[in-house]
């Protein structure tokens, strides 16, 4: 539960609980918070720089659970899409961000208005395949969530913003101080469902971690748990995501001046082929993955404008939390647990060969 504080004189007063209109399920998703700052809320401070209001939020307990801020902007309002006789299909990608510009009806009291995020919550009205597949999984499923099959057609049925749903039976989440430490997968009567939200057309969420918030995860919960047999122990997660670093020299072909430019490119092609789906590729993401290095070679080596690629060596970072790392090479990298992704590191060490 969050504190939501004023600073008066200096002392931090909280809020009383008609001043706080908190859509945002304690920072659980992106919304609109409203805060009504009483008369006490002053400017004049030393414990803060004066001439400003200054609020506190702040998470007593349990800080890990709530979401990372991505931006904070004043002056917040919620708009949502009034259908007028547009394309059935229009709802079926989100409104690109920085869309919506001005008001249809000015008001001189706005001075400026940008949307910096893209749509969300859209879903284009239910075609003829739609419905087939639906009503198919329906009477497979029969509403009740007994099979891995039952979990993830229901997720994915339910939340049309996740991209993927991996059920995990028999797998419980170990922790120690709210943290998750380890994954127990011979757990009997546990299920862990993961999930991983869409990122195209969502340049706030990060493609290399795509985290879904925890609004979302408390959605695919509170579906599951009407729908699972009471003794089955449920939990819904985020995967682990463990890191894939490159280090090579390259090669290229007669005729690449612009050397600079062309590390840049097989740096970027190497993250698209680690992480496929960062780039919007349809293809699609694998749990507990195995990667060679000898793939990983191939394809650079058959990129247009490379020769060859010599003192190639790949790093595996199970935990990319943890700062202390010591980098070894390696053939083969596996997932250390099924609901671990296999995902490209933010930098690969690519040299040109001289």
């Amino acid at each position: 539960q969050l504190g939501f504080r004023y600073l008066a004189g200096d002392d931090w007063i909280a809020f009383a609980e008609q001043e706080v209109d908190d859509k945002t399920g304690n920072f659980a998703a992106s919304a609109v918070l409203g805060l009504a700052l009483p008369d006490a809320a002053d400017s004049d401070h030393g414990l803060m720089p004066a001439g400003l209001h200054w609020v506190r939020i702040a998470a007593p307990e349990n800080a890990a659970a709530v979401n990372s801020l991505i931006a904070v902007a004043a002056q917040a309002v919620r708009a949502s899409f009034l259908d007028r006789g547009n394309d059935p299909q229009f709802l079926a990608t989100p409104l690109p961000a920085e869309t919506i510009a001005k008001l249809q009806v000015p008001d001189p009291k706005v001075k400026k208005l940008r949307q910096p995020y893209a749509s969300f919550g859209g879903r284009p009205q239910e075609d003829q395949p739609s419905f087939r597949r639906r009503a198919a999984e329906r009477l497979r499923h029969k509403d009740r969530a007994s099979t891995i099959w039952d979990y993830e057609r229901l997720v994915l049925e339910a939340a049309p913003e996740l991209y993927r749903v991996k059920c995990l039976s028999h797998t419980e989440l170990v922790r120690e101080a709210g943290k998750v430490v380890a994954d127990n997968e011979l757990s009997a009567g546990a299920v862990v469902v993961v999930t991983v939200p869409w990122t195209l057309g969502r340049p706030h969420l990060d493609p290399l971690r795509p985290y879904t918030d925890q609004a979302t995860l408390k959605k695919v919960r509170d579906l599951l748990e009407v729908r699972v047999s009471p003794f089955v122990r449920l939990e819904v997660a985020n995967p682990k995501f463990e890191e894939v670093q490159m280090k090579f020299k390259v090669a290229f072909l007669d005729g690449i001046d612009d050397i600079a430019f062309y590390l840049g490119e097989v740096e970027k092609a190497v993250t698209g082929y680690l992480a496929p789906w960062s780039s919007g590729s349809s293809e699609d993401i694998t749990f507990g993955g195995k990667l060679r290095k000898s793939s990983v070679i191939d394809f650079v080596e058959e990129l247009p404008y490379v020769d060859y690629l010599e003192d190639v060596e790949m790093y595996h970072r199970p935990d990319p939390d943890v700062a202390a790392w010591t980098p070894a090479d390696m053939e083969t990298i596996e997932a250390t647990t099924a609901r671990s992704i296999l995902v490209s590191a933010r930098d690969h060490i690519i040299e040109e060969l001289v």
